[in-house]
């Protein structure tokens, strides 16, 4: 009697590393969808106000991440921000030196310099 009962309170044990494992790893998941949702709206709002593809919008993401040090979630998140702000700063620093680097990368852009779009500046 005393085996099966020092079994069943391990298997509830088991049970419950398990369920806590499995509850990890699911708010992981959520966590990485809405990053996913961020990035990939932050992507969207470059390709159409730099004029380029996916695969350049995502690599310009990239590269000012690294560049900044800034996870790509956060900086995503701050460029869609500013989107909605209509491009208008905040006072955060990050906000301000990604307005500059959207512009000037819309500057450069072959696309852009066809049909250039400005955003609006704070005055």
């Amino acid at each position: 009697m005393h085996t099966e009962s020092c079994a069943a309170g391990q298997e509830a044990g088991d049970l419950l590393v398990e369920n806590a494992r499995l509850e990890l790893q699911l708010d992981g998941l959520h966590r990485a969808l809405q990053s996913r949702a961020a990035i990939e709206q932050a992507k969207g709002v470059l390709m159409a106000f730099c004029r380029c593809s996916e695969a350049d919008a995502f690599a310009v993401l990239a590269r000012l991440s690294q560049q900044r040090n800034v996870r790509l979630r956060v900086l995503a998140e701050t460029l869609l921000r500013l989107a909605a702000s209509g491009f208008e700063v905040s006072g955060e620093a990050l906000d301000g030196w990604l307005l500059e680097q959207v512009l000037a990368i819309s500057r450069s852009s072959p696309a852009a310099a066809q049909r250039p779009r400005q955003p609006r500046r704070p005055g």
